[in-house]
């Protein structure tokens, strides 16, 4: 079992014993990103070196009603310690503040402009409305997004996901084991 966070999710051996699993194989990393094309090959190791025959590689949230990057939910309080030591005193603590100055320089260097990313959030409102079980259903425009109030330059409120509470896993076997698989 593989997982990878960032202080907001739960570990590999919590979830094994929650489904009576034992564990001869896990590893628990603390990142995002690309993180899941890592743990990917890393599951492809750990089968064909035989430790295991299948990994599950699993991602869970709860953005909503706990903890997430950045110190909102219940983890607000908690004292600046660690690796939050080198941003989070200068307010680099959510994804969007430690992803805007790269995000800017791809706008300086093609020519991005803010109406182009702001077509991202449009394209998720519209799939959004017709999801009866999204939180935020309203379909927004370009022009919502972008007269929404700046967050972190230059990305808008808008711009910004909603925080959830999630869940999801990938299982990675090897083609002879999957073809044995059912098929449901």
């Amino acid at each position: 079992m593989l997982s990878y966070q960032s202080g907001d999710s739960c570990f590999s051996t919590i979830v094994a014993g929650d489904l009576g699993m034992r564990l001869n194989f896990f590893m628990d990393v603390f990142g995002g990103g690309s993180s899941t094309e890592a743990l990917i090959g890393l599951a492809m190791g750990a089968i064909e070196a035989g430790m295991c025959s299948s990994v599950v590689i699993f991602r869970s949230m709860n953005g909503y009603s706990g903890v997430r990057i950045g110190g909102t939910g219940v983890s607000a309080a908690q004292p600046v310690e660690g690796d939050a030591l080198h941003a989070r005193p200068y307010g680099w603590s959510s994804a969007g503040q430690k992803f805007s100055p790269s995000f800017m320089r791809h706008m300086y260097e093609f020519g991005t402009t803010p109406e182009q990313a702001a077509m991202v959030k449009v394209a998720h409102s519209r799939h959004a409305s017709n999801n009866p079980k999204a939180l935020y259903k309203k379909r927004v425009t370009v022009e919502d997004v972008v007269s929404s109030r700046m967050v972190c330059a230059p990305l808008h409120l808008l711009d910004c996901c909603l925080e959830t509470d999630n869940a999801t896993a990938l299982v990675v076997t090897s083609a002879d084991r999957a073809r044995d698989c059912r098929h449901v």
